[in-house]
């Protein structure tokens, strides 16, 4: 009769272990999900924040677009400007590239944040700019350089995409003398 129960008492605790086993399972789902989304809206916030500044800050916005037209032959403090502002699209990248390599983003969201760097890196200026830059890393570097050698599966131009953009200054033959639009 011991035999029977310590059989049953074996069954009993096999059967709880096996539940707290799934238990953790659907837990480490959950706890992976919420990671996931976390993530996503963190690389989503910091892309609409730095957009957000461009907005407020009329000038800058100038000088973003300038940049798209008119780099290298800008003022040094415009290139400054540039420089940064376009620094913080390629930290976005990088930190897309990491959550997307480490299975924490989804190609869709991963793409919208690299095709809006790759976008401006095929306007004139941007180009330019891309050539000249040291900000990227390596592994951005490589992937950027990766999908600008296949244009067939690029975005579309920005002169396409979004020529307002192209309108927020007027280069005079010099090009140090930049009028912003009103």
């Amino acid at each position: 009769m011991l035999e029977v129960f310590a059989q049953f008492g074996e069954l009993i605790g096999g059967v709880g272990a096996l539940a707290a086993l799934v238990y953790l399972a659907v837990q480490i789902r959950q706890s992976n999900s919420v990671a996931k989304a976390q993530s996503r809206q963190t690389l989503l916030d910091t892309f609409a924040q730095t957009n957000w500044e461009l907005t407020r800050e009329t000038d800058l916005l100038r000088v973003f677009s300038l940049g798209f037209q008119a780099w290298p032959d800008m003022p040094n403090e415009d290139k400054t400007a540039f420089d940064l502002t376009m620094s913080r699209y390629i930290c976005n990248l990088h930190n897309g590239l990491l959550l997307r390599d480490a299975g924490m983003l989804d190609e869709e969201t991963f793409g919208f944040v690299a095709g809006y760097l790759l976008v401006i890196v095929r306007t004139p200026g941007g180009g330019r700019w891309w050539e000249d830059t040291s900000f990227a890393n390596s592994l951005v570097r490589g992937y950027v350089n990766k999908r600008l050698e296949n244009s067939d599966e690029l975005p579309g131009i920005l002169q396409e995409l979004m020529p307002h953009w192209y309108f927020l200054v007027d280069l005079q033959t010099d090009s140090t003398n930049i009028e912003s639009h009103e």
